[in-house]
């Protein structure tokens, strides 16, 4: 699997384990984030994917706030 500069997957989608990795939290708080609507995400099945244009999104205006 390729990784962008970012070292963020080449990829559509990731997982909330690959979410909180890269973001540095736990798992437990990207799924909490993603059922209270802060993170969004494609629901197929029982399975979460979050659009990693959304966390490449976050990770490059992360302090410019």
């Amino acid at each position: 699997m390729e990784q962008s500069s970012a070292g963020i997957p080449d990829k559509p989608t990731l997982s909330p384990r690959e979410v909180a990795a890269l973001l540095g939290v736990g798992k437990n708080q990207v799924y909490s984030a993603v059922k209270d609507g802060r993170i969004p995400n494609v629901g197929l099945s029982r399975t979460i994917r979050i659009p990693t244009a959304w966390v490449r999104s976050i990770l490059m205006n992360w302090g410019n706030s």
